[in-house]
């Protein structure tokens, strides 16, 4: 298990993504219960990539990730855990 949550929702595993323009899918479970979640932008460089799912490439610049989560810092909160942006921020910036 990667990530754990009260809610009793678990990430267990990523995996490339199968739609054309997004990079990784992440699979949650919940007893029995399955979601996948498709995040990233697929073609577009990050600042990091926790899966190390990806061969895209990584900038690891400070700069433009400072940028990226100024932008992006309510898709960081835990309120909007689990969606698309949620995921990009915090295992691709």
């Amino acid at each position: 298990m990667l990530l754990d949550y009260k809610d009793g929702w678990d990430i267990v595993d990523f995996k490339k993504s199968i739609k054309p323009n997004k990079k990784l899918t992440a699979i949650l479970k919940n007893g029995d219960q399955i979601k996948e979640i498709h995040f990233g932008q697929r073609g577009s460089s990050t600042f990091r990539d926790l899966t190390n799912k990806t061969n895209d490439p990584k900038h690891y610049d400070k700069k433009k990730r400072e940028a990226y989560r100024a932008r992006h810092k309510g898709e960081g909160d835990d309120t909007r855990k689990y969606s698309a942006g949620w995921l990009s921020f915090h295992i691709l910036w």
